[in-house]
């Protein structure tokens, strides 16, 4: 071998070398998968779908977190809304309606006081103390569960909404004030604009795929000119 091509040979070495390192720090940095796996965002589901499978939980923190502005707050309420069963947008539309997420919201009534985060009222739950209605974590498990029971007896998110603000006897007595419509008119127009915003947010928002798709398309090319070197 000549000198000349041993230094060709050596400067080519010291490329694939570089292109090995690269390899290696790609890997690093888009975690290639084995080339069998696929990750898409899901076509169609419910928030408890997306906020219930590991790719796309932490999209749906994101994407409340720009309301809430709290991310343990955040977690909280869609913890005790899937644990329940209850909708998590109509959850955050409800509480975004009472407090705008402020959990130290207070509403004084002619007999009585609204507190917290789901606004709860002291004659509805004489059982809490004052401090109880500011835990967050208390307010939440509390208010979602008596959501639940009014969307239980209510049978219709309308119903519920209308026991929730109004009183389920003044509901069932057919006494529903106009203030209580709006309010009702109010949460479901903010829960469809969470769910079509969402929406949005998803297409905007690149799948897992795409990422790996490009990290593979990057590997295969430095592979293959690993193969022609060789």
């Amino acid at each position: 071998m000549s000198v000349q091509r041993a230094l060709l040979f050596l400067c080519f070495t010291i490329i694939i070398a570089g292109c090995d390192k690269h390899i290696v720090e790609e890997a690093n940095v888009v975690s290639v998968p084995d080339i069998n796996e696929s990750y898409h965002w899901p076509s169609k589901g419910s928030f408890e779908d997306y906020y219930n499978n590991p790719i796309t939980k932490e999209l749906v923190k994101k994407f409340f977190n720009g309301y809430t502005r709290n991310p343990s707050l955040t977690k909280m309420i869609l913890d005790e809304s899937i644990k329940q069963g209850v909708s998590p947008s109509l959850v955050f539309a409800l509480v975004w309606a009472e407090s705008d997420f402020n959990i130290q919201a207070i509403n004084q009534n002619p007999t009585s006081i609204d507190r917290g985060l789901f606004q709860l009222n002291n004659r509805s739950f004489p059982h809490m103390v004052e401090a109880d209605f500011f835990n967050p974590e208390l307010n939440i498990k509390t208010g979602v569960s008596y959501l639940k029971g009014c969307l239980d007896k209510g049978g219709n998110e309308v119903v519920a909404l209308a026991m929730y603000n109004a009183g389920a006897s003044r509901v069932a007595q057919g006494g529903t004030p106009k203030m209580t419509l709006n309010y009702i008119d109010k949460i479901l127009e903010y829960k469809s604009t969470l769910e079509d915003s969402f929406k949005v947010a998803l297409i905007k928002t690149p799948s897992k795929a795409a990422y790996q798709t490009k990290a593979h398309k990057k590997v295969k090319l430095l592979l293959d000119r690993k193969n022609t070197l060789n």
